[in-house]
């Protein structure tokens, strides 16, 4: 059997594996660019059927998360919801995959209205985890470039500050110098000091991972 062989009968002994191969095959006419419009429509309908209860398990494959990828780009606002439907509860462990984390950002930046709020609910109480991966980190990083507005960074990011703040959100004067200065106008220093603590030992834990260049962490870093 020579080389190429060899790779296809790995490919083909995966999960999935001969369907993988089949919609790849459709994916491969589907990615021209100078392809018809109602051609593409047609390829993701049909890549669509082969992959359908089958997301999650194969997204993290490189071969898969791209077919997938072009299912949420090319696809109708229906079926991309599918996609998020379907991979909503593995989304934190997608995020942290070499391949699956170019699907979830993919998704979140072209989600809308309740399908984004879905997803961007996954994210809470693992921003740390996330943000302290050295891949997750990538997709926190779209996340602050592409998807959050001021409004919603904000929130979010009050996990970088204290364990207390995964489960305790405060609606408003939420950003870290706020919310030291709302402990210190309380009287509560001790606490104060521990909130800055806690985030610069956070941002110590991304510097070590090599992540100091992310605008996000330059945002902590700036706060």
């Amino acid at each position: 059997m020579d080389a190429k062989k060899a790779r296809l009968q790995r490919r083909l002994e995966k999960p999935h594996g001969n369907i993988v191969e089949e919609a790849k095959s459709l994916w491969n006419k589907a990615r021209e660019k100078s392809l018809d419009p109602k051609v593409r429509s047609e390829l993701v309908n049909q890549i669509m059927g082969l992959i359908t209860g089958k997301i999650a398990q194969v997204a993290t494959r490189h071969d898969a998360s791209r077919i997938v990828q072009l299912c949420v780009s090319h696809g109708t606002d229906t079926q991309r919801e599918s996609i998020s439907a379907a991979i909503k509860d593995k989304l934190v462990a997608l995020s942290k995959t070499t391949y699956g984390r170019f699907l979830v950002s993919k998704l979140l930046s072209r989600s809308k209205g309740k399908e984004r709020a879905m997803l961007l609910k996954r994210f809470q109480g693992h921003m740390v985890k996330l943000g302290t991966h050295n891949v997750s980190a990538l997709v926190i990083e779209d996340l602050f470039d592409k998807v959050l507005s001021a409004k919603q960074c904000a929130y979010l990011f009050q996990e970088f500050y204290s364990p207390e703040f995964v489960h305790f959100k405060r609606r408003e004067g939420n950003t870290l110098p706020e919310i030291v200065a709302a402990l210190a106008a309380e009287g509560d220093a001790k606490k104060a000091a521990t909130v800055l603590s806690y985030s610069l030992n956070t941002v110590q834990r991304m510097a070590n991972k090599g992540l100091l260049s992310l605008g996000f962490v330059q945002y902590l870093l700036w706060q």
